[in-house]
């Protein structure tokens, strides 16, 4: 029997198996520099886990940029998609 029930901290059961709670935001951001004032778009997502307050924070450039931080690790988009076609998630 598969129940979705609502657990304490708000997420869902599936299955037993607590589902993450995902926020998105997107935050503008001007710094200086010798080229004169540059304005970022910080995109972050932070997953925390169903049951506990362990969480995953995400940050992801434009599409002009070409980088993603997970959990405070810089690398390239397509860095990333390798690794994760080489441990079999994508």
């Amino acid at each position: 029997m598969n129940k979705i029930l609502t657990n304490k901290k708000g997420g869902k059961l599936e299955g037993w198996c607590a589902m993450p709670r995902c926020w998105w935001s997107k935050k503008e951001s001007t710094i200086s520099s010798l080229k004169g004032p540059r304005t970022f778009i910080n995109n972050k997502v932070l997953i925390k886990c169903g049951d506990c307050d362990k969480k995953v924070v995400i940050y992801y450039s434009n599409k002009e940029e070409n980088w993603l931080e997970l959990n405070g690790v810089l690398a390239s988009k397509q860095w990333w998609k390798e690794l994760f076609k080489e441990v079999g998630l994508i």
